[in-house]
C-alpha cells in the first residue's frame, strides 16, 4: 500500500516547547480541547492510513473548560481558524500560544473555543481551508508541555 503524499498548511504560532506530530493520518474521529482564555491541551484520535486508531496528544497541560467533538458519519474536517497571541507566563515571559480555535466540517461548525472575552487582548488569525474534494486529516504543532504553543494541519 503507497502512502498518499500529505499537504501541510501552518504551523501557526511560535518555536516554543517541542515539535509534536502524527503517523500517516487519514481520517480524524474526535478532537478533545481544554481551554480558558487560550488553548491549554489539544488532543485527537484518527484513523492512519493502515487503518489503526490513533491518539495523539495531549499537546499542553489541564484546563477547566473541556471540550470533545465527535465526529459524525461522512464528517469531515474542511477548515481549521483560530488565532495565536503572546502569552504572559507565570514566570513574566511571554511565549508564543494558541489563543482560539474554530473547527468547520461538511456538516457544521464547532467553537470557536478559547479567549473570546472582547475586552481581552485579540490575537493574529489564522486559517487553512481545504480545497474542494479534500479534508484536514490531521494535526502536527508544538508545545512546551503547559500550553499549545503552534498548531499545523495535514491535507489530504
Amino acid at each position: 500500500m503507497q502512502i498518499p503524499t500529505l499537504g501541510k498548511s501552518g504551523p501557526w504560532g511560535g518555536n516554543d516547547g517541542s515539535v509534536v506530530d502524527s503517523e500517516n493520518p487519514s481520517r480524524i474521529e474526535s478532537i478533545t480541547i481544554l481551554y480558558k482564555g487560550i488553548i491549554a491541551s489539544f488532543e485527537y484520535s484518527y484513523i492512519d492510513y493502515y487503518g489503526n486508531r490513533r491518539t495523539t496528544g495531549p499537546w499542553g497541560s489541564k484546563n477547566p473548560n473541556r471540550t470533545e467533538i465527535v465526529l459524525g458519519p461522512g464528517e469531515i474536517l474542511t477548515a481549521v481558524s483560530g488565532t495565536v497571541i503572546k502569552h504572559n507566563t507565570p514566570m513574566e515571559t511571554k511565549v508564543d500560544v494558541v489563543q482560539t480555535l474554530e473547527f468547520v466540517t461538511n456538516k457544521k461548525t464547532y467553537g470557536p473555543y478559547g479567549n473570546l472575552d472582547n475586552n481581552k487582548q485579540l490575537g493574529t488569525p489564522f486559517s487553512a481551508v481545504a480545497p474542494d474534494g479534500k479534508a484536514i486529516v490531521g494535526f502536527f504543532g508544538r508545545t512546551d508541555g503547559r500550553y499549545v504553543n503552534a498548531i499545523g494541519v495535514y491535507i489530504a
